[in-house]
């Protein structure tokens, strides 16, 4: 966990990261091309999924501020 001397405050700096959005999207990952162009992050779809998966992937997309 890369703690140091003072582990408290190490612990609650590590706590108040914004987590990944991969580590968000979990298993729907699999369903999604993520490219990595020279200043953005380009997210498609590899097959047609459903409705509902695909705005659970909208909202963690939306909340890591991807437009």
């Amino acid at each position: 966990m890369n703690l140091g001397n003072d582990k408290y405050l190490d612990l609650i700096k590590q706590s108040t990261r914004k987590p990944n959005f991969v580590n968000n999207l979990g298993e729907r990952i699999e369903k999604l091309v993520i490219v990595n162009e020279k200043d953005s992050i380009k997210i498609t779809t590899r097959e047609c999924i459903d409705k509902r998966i695909c705005r659970v992937i909208n909202d963690i997309l939306k909340l890591h501020e991807f437009r």
